[in-house]
């Protein structure tokens, strides 16, 4: 079949028609759109347009209001610490927020926003709170005008190195220091006190100071934490706790006495004595609670003490009552591998290795700490794979000799390690409530509406405890059942001393009361003034109320007349910030109120205390091992109080 070739030139001149076709065709659709010949189709006769509407363009700034300056808007916001600047470049000047400070912008949408914002009212506290002290300074100034040693130095200049004094006690730098701030003080034009000058003002710091806590707590209501401690002797720190008019609780160092030997009970009250009628002048009824450790040199102090101050509560530290549960754990294995654990992690060269191998730090075991031994037991259970080879590594390194041998001697005999994993995991699973109760306790909140429900939520969990990580390690151990189940009875039984001294002391027995029980009816009591508890426990447990001997049979007359007003609010506007709730409520049910003013200065702890004996060994070096005792008692004042 023969295949019909066409000739080339037909090909060529049908493609340069084809491009002239497709040129005119172009050329028509480009003159349809340019206005010269277009004739409008039937379709687009039939076409519907349909029209929009204007779109509303966004409300900007007119030209007045731009023009308006920062005095109008200052103007908008009375009392709201706001401050207008013209002192600057921009002619309508600038929007200060004298709390903050801040500059804000010429809006008032901004500034609005800046004015409800959480930093602003916490920098608005803390105005005020410099005010309170400044006030209080103030005070003190006139009140020690007459006692001030003669000088030939200006007021001024006297005031400022008194400051100056305060600066260094408060930050715990020696004095003899003093020269390495020459050149801060002659840049400000002041000439450098020396030493000598400055030491003798600390007297008179240490008045002032004291000057200011007596102002400070004159006509209200206080309860008082007290412990001791050993320093060259023994220091004994005593605090005080009150209650604002507007629910803001406050606590205060009001004396620091360092004896030379330990003090027995009649010296000790000698010393609460002193600080409470001579220094404070405090009325009989104005102490509403004294909150101590459990020592017996402590209990009979405080028996004394509450003879004249009969409406006080006796409380002992429950967070130290708690700490001590725990040091009756009974274990065979476990006390003598943590110890000789503790010993070899001493060195510093062990942990880096330590750290290197599972890549975290091991937590320290502090001797004033409370349950810090606990967090270490909670981190070996978690790493305990880890230790048979890291003690391996470490015995090749020929590293702590003696204290790995021995524990090695443990882990390798098989009685003597399982019985450690299962003590290991009873202490977690036994011991870690109360070391959660204990870290609760011991805070510096408005405890005393809550410790009730925390003892009770540790009876329930010591009760229907379940042992989660004892019945892990019995299961990765792949015992008998009767193996098991011996193993299983013998690592509850280390801990059921701690559990039975925790009932002796706070729940008791059918036929004994605990050792606790007035200080726990007292907080049974006072958790009625926690708005949450009012809609459940009101009015059926209103008479726990006369347990509490600061609340007068006139006030339970009034409370009760007060009780449906309380119930109500309560339901109708609940608040988990409990003092905020009654900042809101209190002045409609005032005598509620007063009365929750008067618990909230009962805690069940005496850890205030303890953060003082904290600053103390934070603050002076060995160096300063042996200070006078007013530079001792005014850099701790000045450190404890006025930080709020």
């Amino acid at each position: 079949m023969e295949i019909e070739r066409f000739p080339e030139r037909d090909i060529h001149d049908s493609v340069l028609l084809a491009d002239a076709d497709i040129k005119r065709q172009q050329q028509a659709f480009m003159s349809a759109f340019s206005g010269t010949q277009r004739v409008p189709s039937k379709i687009s006769r039939k076409r519907t347009v349909t029209s929009r509407k204007p779109v509303k363009q966004r409300a900007t700034c007119s030209s007045q209001s731009k023009l308006k300056d920062s005095q109008y808007f200052v103007g908008l916001f009375p009392e709201s610490n706001l401050r207008a600047n013209t002192c600057t470049s921009d002619p309508l000047g600038l929007v200060l927020c004298q709390a903050c400070p801040a500059v804000l912008s010429r809006r008032k949408s901004v500034i609005r926003d800046h004015l409800k914002c959480k930093a602003h009212q916490l920098a608005l506290q803390q105005q005020a709170s410099n005010r309170e002290k400044q006030t209080l300074i103030d005070l003190a100034w006139k009140s020690l005008d007459k006692t001030l040693p003669q000088t030939s130095l200006k007021p001024d200049e006297f005031q400022h190195r008194i400051e100056i004094v305060r600066a260094f006690l408060r930050s715990g730098t020696p004095l003899s220091r003093i020269h390495y701030f020459a050149a801060l003080f002659n840049k400000s034009g002041i000439p450098t006190p020396g030493r000598e000058q400055l030491s003798e003002l600390i007297p008179h710091v240490l008045a002032l100071e004291k000057q200011m806590i007596f102002t400070e707590l004159q006509g209200k209501d206080i309860s008082i934490s007290f412990d001791g401690t050993t320093r060259e002797g023994e220091s004994i720190a005593v605090t005080a706790r009150y209650v604002t008019s507007d629910f803001l609780i406050r606590e205060r160092l009001i004396n620091v006495a360092c004896e030379l030997k330990s003090v027995d009970s009649s010296q000790l009250f000698q010393v609460l004595r002193q600080t409470l009628f001579h220094n404070l002048n405090l009325p009989h009824s104005a102490l509403i609670g004294i909150m101590r450790d459990g020592i017996n040199v402590n209990g009979v102090a405080t028996k004394q003490l509450q003879q004249f101050y009969n409406k006080s509560v006796d409380v002992t530290c429950f967070a130290h009552t708690l700490n001590n549960a725990g040091d009756k754990l009974s274990t065979s294995v476990l006390q003598a591998f943590t110890s000789t654990w503790i010993t070899m992690m001493s060195s510093d060269a062990v942990r880096a290795i330590w750290r290197a191998k599972v890549g975290s730090s091991l937590p320290r075991v502090g001797s004033t700490r409370w349950w810090s031994r606990q967090a270490l037991l909670s981190y070996l259970l978690l790493y305990f794979g880890f230790v048979p080879d890291f003690l391996k590594d470490i015995q090749k390194r020929q590293l702590c000799k003696t204290t790995v041998r021995d524990l090695l001697a443990v882990l390798d005999d098989p009685l003597k390690r399982k019985t450690l994993q299962a003590e290991l995991a009873i202490a977690v699973d036994g011991l870690d409530v109360f070391a959660r109760a204990t870290t609760v306790l011991e805070g510096d909140g408005p405890l005393a509406l809550t410790t009730y429900d925390e003892i009770r939520s540790l009876e329930a969990a010591i009760t229907t405890a379940t042992y989660p990580n004892l019945n892990l390690v019995i299961t990765s151990l792949k015992l008998t059942e009767a193996e098991a189940s011996l193993l299983r009875t013998q690592a509850k039984a280390t801990v059921q001393p701690c559990f039975d001294y925790f009932r002796k002391k706070f729940i008791g027995t059918p036929t004994k009361k605990a050792q606790f029980q007035a200080s726990v009816d007292v907080f049974k009591a006072t958790r009625l003034f926690h708005p949450r508890n009012a809609p459940i426990l009101l009015p059926k447990s209103f008479s726990d109320l006369k347990s509490l001997p600061f609340i007068t049979k006139d006030m339970l007359l009034t409370m009760e007349k007060e009780l449906a007003k309380y119930v109500q609010l309560a339901t109708d506007y609940p608040d988990p910030d409990m003092l905020a709730w009654w900042r809101r409520f209190g002045h409609e049910i005032p005598t509620w109120a007063s009365a929750t003013k008067k618990a909230l200065l009962l805690q069940p702890t005496s850890a205030s205390c303890e953060r003082v004996f904290s600053h103390l060994n934070g603050m002076l070096s060995i160096r300063q091992k042996s200070s006078c005792m007013d530079l001792v008692e005014a850099s701790l004042m000045l450190r404890v109080n006025f930080e709020d």
